[in-house]
């Protein structure tokens, strides 16, 4: 596998392939190459850093990224994306743990980077679109082919709040984007639609590469500028794919059916785990199949996926280990539970991290003979269907039963005005933990003595929440915390339980 090769497939291509709406550009393959490639002319002095050195880029989805990442990846450097939306505590953070040689920033967001004395200002100028230059073309491709080299250094918060850093090889990017491509079955006639945070591993490879190496037309466009505009943007572009986050479908599913023609075949959803009930509302209601999809920063990006094919489909389950991705249930002891229980999901593969980066304790914390934990609650069946249930620091124990978020959440979601649900568990001193759930409605219609009713006929009587918190109303967040690709932040929530409770 090269990346060199999926480059040069634009080399020659005259039709548009690449288009940012917000910024008003389209690049033919052709001028994409040209612009990559020149690329050499902005940043010579690159050519005497040392192949691996890593340098961090600060943008939203725009044509910069794109370009940035493709030069970076294929030069040999170790991207470093960082969160727009991250403070400049966390940006200084991450700069120094990842000892980047250097941040590249467009103009518009420098307020946020002035403190760094290592900065290059890079924004889009059209002069990149004419024939590269001979002299710097061939210094493109220079460093080694070796796919076992690192790629991109992604930062997440762990448990602690610390950002860890998994760094993903060439093989790790190239093999799980590929995989994705084959499973959704994207070819070079698909249009892509990429809204999803780039600098998140589900925006940058799980939509945008997976497109880009089956040489598909893409569109591009800032994750928080396109919620409303949605539908608009499938119908002007004609997109057949895109991947979004459970609160993002669920608040799609909510706007009015296209007027026209609706060409989104498959929409990837993860994040979180879906609601049964959410899925088939949104298949229903726009005749597109939505790809329940599992993963994480350390698996790359999708690790397991839900058939296209309905028949053979199960709603319930996060999918099927992508080919070349081998997904495990252990129990606390470590031992392997066959197609019954609940236990971890632990995952292997060429997706998979070899290791955390610089962090040796945490990667012997979390790998077992080659299998990453994952922190998560699942089971897998005998025709290797994956159940989430709950993350392990989510897990709810009340009087000694363990209770997962989830199993609330899914049966809330099916109840018809409720837009957005959380469940979160509270430690109590009687109960050991105590249950609460947020909830986001469409309307006012939401009564709660209909709510408890529904859940006393649906679920366990332990299993039923202390209280419900309504967006809005009895609490005055009126939307839930997220992260910048739309998971729902549960500790805050928790957090403010505490403080509702501490007022009593």
């Amino acid at each position: 596998m090269s990346f060199k090769k999926y480059l040069n497939y634009y080399k020659n291509i005259k039709t548009e392939k690449f288009i940012f709406p917000l910024q008003n550009l389209i690049l033919s393959g052709e001028e994409f190459y040209n612009c990559v490639t020149n690329l050499d002319n902005e940043f010579k002095h690159f050519n005497n850093l040392k192949k691996g050195s890593r340098i961090s880029i600060f943008y939203e989805n725009s044509v910069e990224y794109i370009l940035l990442s493709t030069y970076l990846i294929n030069k040999g450097f170790v991207l470093v994306p960082i969160n727009t939306t991250l403070s400049t505590k966390e940006i200084r953070y991450i700069l120094k743990v990842s000892s980047s040689s250097f941040i590249i920033a467009s103009k518009n967001l420098k307020k946020k980077i002035n403190f760094c004395n290592k900065i290059i200002f890079f924004d889009f100028s059209k002069n990149l679109i004419k024939k590269q230059n001979k002299k710097y073309q061939n210094l493109l491709i220079n460093s080694s082919n070796s796919i076992k080299r690192p790629s991109v250094l992604l930062f997440t918060s762990g448990s602690t709040g610390k950002p860890k850093g998994s760094l993903l090889t060439l093989e790790n990017i190239l093999f799980n984007a590929r995989a994705i491509a084959e499973h959704h079955k994207l070819n070079h006639n698909s249009i892509s639609l990429v809204l999803m945070p780039m600098f998140h591993n589900n925006g940058y490879v799980g939509t945008f590469l997976s497109n880009f190496m089956v040489g598909g037309k893409l569109i591009v466009v800032p994750a928080n500028l396109i919620l409303l505009k949605f539908w608009h943007f499938i119908q002007k572009y004609k997109v057949t794919h895109t991947s979004v986050m459970v609160s993002v479908l669920s608040m799609i599913t909510t706007l009015n059916t296209p007027t026209k023609k609706n060409y989104l075949k498959t929409i990837a959803v993860g994040g979180q785990k879906a609601p049964e009930n959410l899925i088939k509302r949104f298949e229903k209601k726009f005749k597109t199949i939505a790809v329940v999809n599992y993963g994480l920063t350390e698996t790359t990006s999708i690790s397991a996926a839900v058939p296209l094919d309905k028949k053979i489909r199960k709603y319930n389950s996060i999918g099927k280990p992508l080919p070349g991705v081998k997904i495990k249930i252990l129990d606390e002891e470590k031992n392997t539970l066959k197609n019954q229980g609940i236990g971890e999901i632990c995952i292997t593969g060429k997706n998979v991290i070899k290791s955390y980066f610089d962090d040796k304790k945490l990667t012997r914390e979390r790998f077992f003979k080659k299998y990453l934990k994952t922190g998560d609650f699942g089971k897998i069946d005998k025709n290797k269907n994956l159940y989430f249930f709950s993350r392990k620091d989510l897990l709810i124990i009340k009087n000694g039963e363990n209770i997962y978020p989830i199993e609330i959440e899914n049966q809330l979601y099916k109840i018809k005005n409720i837009e957005e649900c959380a469940v979160v568990g509270i430690e109590d001193k009687i109960y050991g933990d105590e249950i609460y759930a947020f909830i986001k409605g469409k309307n006012n219609y939401l009564k709660e003595d209909y709510i408890f009713s529904f859940l006393h006929k649906n679920l366990a009587k332990f299993k039923i929440p202390k209280k419900l918190f309504f967006l809005g109303k009895n609490i005055k967040i009126k939307e839930f915390p997220k992260t910048a690709s739309k998971k729902i932040l549960y500790p805050k929530l928790m957090q403010i339980v505490r403080n509702e409770i501490s007022k009593k």
